[in-house]
């Protein structure tokens, strides 16, 4: 089987991108892993775990409604009578609140019960009405 010359260029081309591929993925950090490095992988994943699957460490449930998740890098304290909930970094000493310090005060009622609420969910009627559901009016003050 002869080619024409304009089909043997294309094959010519075509073999020459791809020995320049595998041998950019032979050269390339994207190429093999070393035995080291998947070490160094697995001994970091081992220092984020705590023993079980969850990682956290279960911490007694204080008075006043609260459950605290502590690991090595941060606590997680949840409100059980607001469903709200604080994640502080034991580093840094940020805390992070999964709601607003103070009540807004320029928005909307609407817009207020949405930022109360950890869990929103919006959802369609037959007649194609939009409807809003919050975990802080529908469910916690229930």
């Amino acid at each position: 089987m002869r080619l024409s010359r304009r089909k043997k260029i294309v094959v010519i081309a075509a073999a020459v991108a791809a020995v320049a591929v595998f041998a950019a993925a032979a050269v390339s950090e994207y190429g093999p892993v070393s035995a080291e490095a998947r070490q160094a992988a697995a001994d970091y994943a081992d220092r984020q775990s705590s023993g079980d699957e969850t990682g956290w460490t279960a911490v007694e449930p204080a008075a006043g409604g609260t459950v605290t998740l502590e690991n090595d890098r941060c606590v997680l304290t949840l409100f059980t009578d607001t469903t709200r909930f604080t994640v502080t970094d034991k580093r840094s000493g940020t805390v992070y609140q999964s709601y607003p310090a103070e009540e807004p005060t320029r928005m909307s009622e609407e817009d207020i019960a949405r930022g109360s609420s950890n869990v929103g969910l919006t959802y369609y009627d037959s007649d194609s009405k939009v409807h809003y559901m919050g975990s802080n009016a529908d469910a916690v003050q229930k």
